[in-house]
């Protein structure tokens, strides 16, 4: 499969050729190669090439154990292994006018993926046959801590997602417009972070209900409520028992 005259070639983070971004845990975020450094480092599908790259210079994003399940497709289903890994998603097709498409990874633990966390490779076309590294943007979880439950598959509090049960978890009436679920409800971790959390009170009720109906002289009654607002839902306040930080089995529902 290889490529002849082909160099997989570790990354020097230091070299002028590289500019590397990092978060405030000083973990690379982003790592880009502006010079023709990366040359050394091509293959003939946008696949290959970043599959070689990842497992070269895994090192540079991730600082701990991560199994590297390239080539093996996220299925969704809970499989106990505490390791995480690093495993494939769809790639997306090049687009024609630059030559560059972009190969995702997702971080996995227990076979599921965790939400919003993963690693992008930017390719670009060289020639006919041969593809080049331009980048690497990274949303790995460092040694993530995940919560010992078990997860009972697609089912919230022991109930079959449908229409009327995610509006009894969203704070809806069920006997009202319902929601409308888009695709199939995805098992997966979530990492919980309590200050993410938009909290409900009858003051914010308020305020949307005025810029909504628009008060007299408020020329702000033209714009739409969520300028001004976000849009928070009546829901009571999640467990004590939640650890912040820690990664809890959930489901991903997407809807209208």
């Amino acid at each position: 499969m290889d490529s002849p005259n082909k160099q997989i070639m570790v990354i020097d983070p230091f070299s002028p050729s590289v500019r590397v971004v990092q978060d405030n845990k000083d973990q690379n975020i982003f790592i880009e190669h502006i010079q023709e450094f990366a040359r050394a480092i091509g293959g003939p599908t946008a696949q290959q090439v970043a599959d070689e790259y990842v497992q070269a210079n895994i090192r540079l994003y991730y600082r701990g154990d991560l199994r590297l399940n390239l080539r093996e497709p996220v299925l969704n289903e809970f499989r106990p292994d505490p390791q995480p890994a690093l495993q494939q998603t769809v790639p997306q097709p090049a687009i024609e006018v630059t030559g560059t498409t972009v190969v995702s990874y997702v971080q996995t633990v227990h076979g599921l993926p965790i939400w919003q966390a993963g690693l992008s490779v930017l390719v670009i076309r060289e020639g006919e046959a041969t593809w080049r590294v331009v980048s690497g943007q990274n949303t790995l979880h460092p040694a993530p801590v995940v919560d010992e439950a078990v997860p009972n598959g697609t089912q919230v509090a022991g109930a079959e997602i449908t229409p009327q049960t995610l509006a009894k978890h969203l704070g809806l009436d069920p006997s009202g417009l319902l929601p409308r679920i888009n695709g199939t409800p995805r098992l997966l971790y979530y990492q919980y972070f309590p200050r993410a959390r938009v909290p409900w009170d009858e003051s914010d009720k308020r305020m949307v209900a005025t810029v909504e109906q628009g008060a007299p002289g408020d020329d702000r009654s033209a714009r739409p409520p969520f300028v001004f607002q976000q849009p928070v839902l009546p829901l009571p306040p999640p467990s004590g028992k939640l650890r912040e930080e820690t990664h809890y089995a959930a489901v991903e529902i997407l809807f209208t």
